[in-house]
């Protein structure tokens, strides 16, 4: 079962709070949650520059036809 973003940001605010809490021992658990969150954005916002550059050339294809 794939981790909605919405339940893996809830993951990672809850596991900063542990860190902040507990001790650095639970580090490796945030940095896992983090990177995993940190690259869908990446991935997210490089998809949204990719679609709007595409949005304009498909509207360049639709006045030439």
């Amino acid at each position: 079962m794939a981790i909605s973003n919405e339940d893996l940001q809830t993951a990672r605010m809850i596991a900063a709070e542990i860190v902040a809490k507990l001790g650095d021992k639970y580090w490796p658990i945030f940095d896992i949650i983090d990177r995993e969150w940190s690259d869908r954005q990446a991935r997210f916002k490089r998809l949204e520059e990719c679609l709007k550059h595409n949005e304009s050339f498909l509207d360049e294809s639709d006045t030439r036809s």
